[in-house]
């Protein structure tokens, strides 16, 4: 194990990139530090311990949060938007209100509906988005639109994935 000295730099610099990137898991924190995982994961452990951080499992991932610095809103919205297609998809359809289905599975070159109703079900769970159903016709809205467009600007959990900020940039000029 480092120092002490070493020990708290790197406590001190991830609890400054968790300050600026709230939600991230423990391989993007020790990817960006370019550390290894398993020291990531003892100091991670250690704030966490401390009550520095806190963190959530989200399916196979857990994410850490500064304590008492994000929301639970924010918290689920950042399991939701640190996932790039999932991201994508509500770019889409703040971009296109009452998108269909099928609109949505051709934008993206979907080889199939089913991985795209996978992705919807998890937004719809999440109460990212919600159905209106038009006759036998599914559209899809943005739920608490407002509250999704000021996450995004503050947060801008799409600044680290390619092509995001042309559909961003797109959306803001409407």
């Amino acid at each position: 194990m480092p120092d002490q000295t070493s020990e708290l730099e790197i406590r001190k610099q991830i609890y400054s990139l968790v300050e600026k990137e709230p939600g991230l898991t423990l391989s993007k924190v020790a990817e960006t530090l370019f550390i290894s995982a398993e020291l990531a994961r003892y100091h991670l452990q250690y704030l966490e311990k401390y009550d520095v951080l806190l963190s959530t499992k989200e399916e196979k991932f857990r994410r850490y949060f500064l304590i008492n610095k994000v929301g639970i809103r924010d918290k689920i919205y950042f399991s939701i938007f640190r996932q790039e297609m999932l991201l994508k998809i509500v770019l889409f359809i703040l971009n296109n209100p009452y998108a269909k289905h099928g609109e949505i599975v051709i934008y993206f070159h979907m080889r199939t509906r089913s991985l795209l109703s996978y992705y919807l079900k998890k937004l719809i769970k999440k109460g990212i988005i919600q159905i209106q159903s038009e006759g036998n016709e599914r559209r899809y809205v943005i739920q608490n639109e407002m509250e999704i467009i000021q996450f995004l600007i503050k947060y801008e959990p799409y600044s680290a994935i390619d092509g995001i900020n042309e559909s961003w940039i797109k959306f803001t000029v409407h």
